[in-house]
């Protein structure tokens, strides 16, 4: 999918992970539509080759999972130091659950199209495939009202 469309789930889950948790919503929702396109991050690294791009190590349930664990670890370790103080603010649990949540659905997009993820890697090599384009303008389009929809709807709960 398109880098916009990950943006907008992520910045979805951020907001519904703040409502539901009762947690401050603007960091939870700038979290949520960073690290929805974080995974995409590996193209600076692959020289914009299609065999790097949605390897294993950034699109897959493992990725999602060590990217929150290390988001864990890095919040824990710098929480109450002067010179991070922006993060104490920013809740352990709730933001661990949206720097999962905006990456994987990242990987569950990407899946939806030709070219798909490896979802369950390295527990299998199997690489689930839609019938999508990236760039394709309707499914695109469809993500991202689907993903407004849900921001507006937790933030309107919270008003």
């Amino acid at each position: 999918m398109k880098r916009f469309t990950h943006l907008i789930s992520g910045i979805a889950v951020g907001s519904a992970t703040a409502s539901l948790s009762g947690s401050e919503p603007i960091s939870l929702i700038v979290l949520g539509g960073f690290f929805g396109i974080f995974p995409d991050f590996d193209l600076i690294f692959s020289g914009l080759s299609r065999r790097v791009h949605r390897s294993a190590a950034s699109h897959s349930l493992l990725a999602s999972v060590l990217l929150a664990l290390a988001w864990a670890v890095l919040l824990a370790t710098v929480s109450g130091t002067s010179q991070m103080s922006w993060l104490d603010t920013i809740p352990l649990l709730p933001s661990t659950v949206v720097v999962f949540m905006a990456s994987f659905v990242h990987t569950l997009e990407d899946s939806l199209t030709f070219q798909g993820c490896k979802l369950f890697y390295p527990l299998s090599r199997r690489r689930y495939k839609g019938v999508v384009r990236f760039d394709d303008v309707v499914v695109n389009a469809i993500l991202i009202v689907i993903g407004i929809g849900v921001t507006l709807f937790f933030l309107e709960m919270d008003l």
